[in-house]
């Protein structure tokens, strides 16, 4: 156990860091302000390229297969693992705080909530940060033909940042068709389209880091040693680059010329810092599966590995909790921003630890064995 105190399970600090990043990007600081003003769709693009990779990876180890039997198993436990809390989470937001929805004119938007295709920019308005919900959703339902697609064709080095490059042209080549309204579709189908490339590109980094670890032999040792400081800088630099990317948007469009250009850039650098974060995430760690409060009181800082574990459900109940209190807190200065910041915060890790214990524990025990 002491030996594994300054270690960390790095997925779920990424896990955190991503949700802190979301979390904060709705938290709408009275004026702007480069250390608080973040971009939280790219967050939940790292979201999704650590989702891509870790889905990627239980099917490359062999955890799964691609037989019908390891199929079946593997959407059974999806299902299990997302869709209780999601569920338990909807309808309390319904009954606490869209009750006008209950209307039989709305059954639309209800199936839509409750099938992950709702298309929350519609009217009546529900809560908008359970999009990215409907985008996973829909990636698990192609996830075992996507992987076995990609693991065919990431046979070298080459072809791996090929499927990674035409990944990142396709949705590239959506939003600027988007951009310029030479496409037309219902949301739910443009922010998958959109925000496709973030799973591909990471299922392919798994032969990338295989691939790449003959050439970073030679700094193995290195990288190992210096694993926890590498990490902790790289997030810093994400962090950096995030909230200079939202601080900065109008300059940036002004400068390249467009929105495109932008995202262009907004793109490569998400794949690039996050693939880095990702590969030195899989040294010197450890693999942390429950609140473990023992450790928690021996180092703080794995306080940030307790938010991963809750983060999913920290997600959920966030942009609601930050909207209640803005509604009874007026905030026109940093002081009742702040106020809004710590109770919307404190609120949500509360929420997200009742479900935990409430929903999300039982069923992740109810997940089938891989193979079973």
């Amino acid at each position: 156990m002491q030996a594994n105190i300054l270690k960390y399970d790095k997925a779920l600090l990424i896990r955190a860091f991503a949700c802190l990043i979301v979390f904060l990007s709705h938290t709408l600081p009275p004026q702007p302000n480069f250390f608080l003003t973040t971009d939280g769709v790219a967050a939940v693009r790292i979201f999704f390229i650590l989702s891509g990779y870790l889905i990627g990876k239980n099917f490359i180890n062999g955890k799964y297969h691609f037989g019908l039997e390891s199929i079946k198993n593997f959407y059974i436990n999806r299902i299990k693992r997302i869709v209780p809390l999601y569920y338990f989470v909807t309808i309390s937001l319904f009954v606490c705080f869209y009750q006008e929805l209950w209307q039989w004119g709305n059954w639309y938007k209800i199936l839509g909530i409750f099938t992950f295709t709702f298309d929350f920019d519609a009217k009546p308005y529900f809560t908008g940060s359970l999009w990215s919900l409907s985008v996973e959703m829909q990636f698990y339902l192609i996830a075992p033909f996507l992987i076995w697609l990609i693991s065919k064709a990431c046979k070298n080095l080459s072809n791996t940042l090929w499927v990674m490059f035409i990944s990142m042209a396709f949705s590239l080549g959506c939003i600027f068709l988007y951009s310029k309204n030479l496409i037309s579709t219902p949301n739910q189908v443009r922010h998958f389209l959109v925000h496709f490339f973030c799973f591909p590109v990471g299922i392919a980094l798994n032969f990338l880091f295989e691939y790449l670890q003959k050439h970073l032999e030679n700094y193995k040792s290195w990288l190992t040693i210096n694993s926890n400081r590498l990490f902790t800088l790289s997030l810093i630099i994400i962090y950096l680059v995030l909230n200079s990317f939202s601080y900065y948007s109008n300059f940036i469009n002004r400068a390249f010329a467009g929105s495109f250009t932008y995202s262009v850039i907004s793109v490569f650098a998400i794949v690039i810092l996050t693939g880095i974060c990702i590969y030195l995430a899989k040294l010197n760690t450890i693999q942390v599966r429950k609140i473990d409060l023992r450790r928690l009181s021996q180092n703080p800082l794995t306080f940030f590995e307790i938010l991963g574990i809750l983060s999913y459900g920290f997600y959920l109940w966030h942009g609601d909790m930050l909207y209640y209190f803005r509604q009874i807190i007026q905030v026109n200065n940093y002081q009742s921003y702040l106020l809004v910041l710590f109770l919307g915060f404190l609120a949500s890790l509360s929420l997200s630890l009742v479900t935990y214990y409430l929903v999300e524990r039982i069923n992740i025990k109810k997940i089938l064995k891989p193979n079973s």
